[in-house]
């Protein structure tokens, strides 16, 4: 959808960068939240003082509470926000809302695109998730509130796709990496 399984699974090919299992909805979810920092920080991999652990939770962008909740444990911590065309993204989560339900065998059949997207008077239906996450400036700006802009990188998950190696580069500068990512660690299918 975004690009951000492709950006972690990529930076975790760095030899200093660490990250625990892929989403743990610490700062979204009251039950995990409720369970402390204490737990949260066990559900990250050890590492030394040269290394550095990243986190990803998609869903921490367009919960309207975690920025407050993130900052009150970290007012200096870094953010990567991963962006993409927002029509391709929406496609792509309704796609994957199609594929879930042809795994979980659903029986009734999976309204058309633009069946989730409009509302009945044609006009967009903001409140499905197929659009609202792709509001990126609607959500960018609750984070921008409590967050210096040098604190939060947007990286362009168009250009991840389609060059790597630069936006990888990008992201090992704002993380105050030396470059490790260079074109001969990928091959790329033709």
């Amino acid at each position: 959808k975004g690009g951000t399984r492709a950006l972690l699974s990529m930076l975790q090919t760095h030899p200093l960068i660490k990250s625990p299992k892929p989403e743990i909805h610490f700062f979204d979810v009251k039950s995990n939240f409720q369970r402390g920092v204490s737990w949260y920080i066990n559900q990250m991999p050890m590492t030394n003082k040269n290394e550095l652990t990243i986190e990803k939770t998609p869903k921490y962008f367009v919960a309207p509470f975690v920025p407050k909740r993130i900052h009150e444990l970290s007012r200096k911590v870094k953010l990567i926000l991963i962006v993409r065309n927002p029509l391709t993204r929406s496609i792509s989560d309704y796609v994957q809302r199609c594929s879930m339900d042809i795994k979980k065998k659903k029986q009734s059949p999976t309204p058309s695109f633009d069946d989730v997207v409009l509302r009945h008077d044609g006009k967009i239906n903001n409140e499905v998730s197929e659009i609202n996450v792709s509001m990126y400036d609607v959500h960018f700006q609750r984070w921008l509130k409590l967050f210096d802009r040098e604190q939060i990188l947007v990286v362009n998950g168009d250009e991840l796709i389609a060059n790597p190696v630069p936006v990888l580069q990008q992201v090992e500068t704002f993380l105050n990496f030396s470059h490790y990512f260079k074109d001969s660690l990928f091959t790329i299918d033709k």
